[in-house]
This record gives structure tokens, sequence and C-alpha cells, in this order.
């Protein structure tokens, strides 16, 4: 068991230097209250999918389409730096999965990319409120931590201005440490 744990442990720390993607600082903390934090987003260029089936399978085959764009499958040939996190649009019966470009892209500079399912799209600033977990992301418990953001604001009276998303910072194969987010716009407050 021990030997099994230095090999996992082992994997993990090799693997983790070789992430590409690197941190940019997207946001400014407002406050922090409790376990909940108000942060309010810089503009940022995405390019998105919407996708519809399971979710597991959503995400596996959405990363894919838009790995793709950023590893120089557009029309420049060009390769983007990948920057956490990954983002999910929590629709109905639907999601939307979203890379963020680096700050020094902007929309008409981006190339364009070949797949046609492929959105590339502007986000004005926004206040998001902001609830941060830890572990391996399933769809039930993405449910159960949006509906604690839910109860949250509700109880608080704070108003939505858009969909919940889950951001997701790691790798797949990371094991430890695993750092994710549900998040959504509100209305400023007073």
């Amino acid at each position: 068991m021990v030997t099994v744990t230095i090999v996992l442990f082992l994997i993990h720390y090799f693997r983790s230097k070789s992430i590409k993607m690197f941190k940019e600082d997207n946001y400014v903390l407002v406050e922090k209250i409790d376990d909940f934090e108000i942060r309010e987003y810089k503009s940022t260029v995405r390019a998105s999918v919407i996708l519809k089936k399971e979710l597991k399978k959503r995400i596996n085959k959405g990363f894919q389409i838009l790995f793709s764009y950023i590893d120089g499958i557009n029309f420049n040939n060009r390769k983007i730096k990948m920057v956490p996190p990954v983002v999910l649009e929590l629709l109905d019966g639907t999601c939307k999965m979203s890379f963020i470009m680096p700050q020094q892209y902007k929309y008409e500079k981006l190339p364009k990319p070949k797949n046609k399912r492929i959105i590339l799209e502007n986000r004005k600033a926004k206040l998001y409120l902001c609830y941060k977990f830890s572990g391996f992301a399933t769809s039930s418990i993405i449910s159960q931590k949006k509906l604690i953001l839910k109860k949250y604001l509700s109880g608080k009276g704070i108003q939505t201005l858009g969909p919940y998303e889950y951001h997701n910072y790691n790798a797949p194969y990371t094991i430890f440490n695993r750092h994710n987010e549900i998040v959504v716009p509100i209305s400023p407050l007073n």
C-alpha cells in the first residue's frame, strides 16, 4: 500500500510540473464572507463550445475541441497558452465549456478557429460570488455545491445576473489539492 501511494505521489508530482497552464490574476477580491468570496472579474475573451450530452461525455468532448484550438488547429496555426480555469456554464439541458484566453489577446487578434463549433466571445467585467471546494467534482457534487451557493444568495437577498459556472483549475490526473469553484454573476452590492 505504501508503494502504491509513493508511486501515485511521484506520478502526480512530475506530471504537475509539466502542465503548460499558467495562472493569471483575472479578478480582484472585493470581500470574503464566511466560505464565500465576492470578486470583480476583468473583461476577458473566451473560446467556447456548446455541449449537449451527459456531463462527463460533454466535458471530455468539449475539452478536446477547445484544446485543439489552442494547440494550433486554427487558421493561423498559432498555439495559445492555456489559462486556468476551464469554465462550464451550467445551463438547462446543455452546458457551455470555455477556455479563457490570455490577457494579451484581444478578440480581434485571436486566430479564427477551424472548428465551426468554437465561438470566440468577449466577456465584460462583472461582479461574481464564488464558493470554493476541493476534491473530484462529479455532476452530483457540482449540483450540491451550486445549491449551497443558491441558498446563500437567497438568504442574503443577492440577485444573480446570469448562469452559474463551474471553474476547474486542475488537470484530470491531479489527485491531491484539487481546486474547484462554483461562481455566479451578481448585481452590485449596496
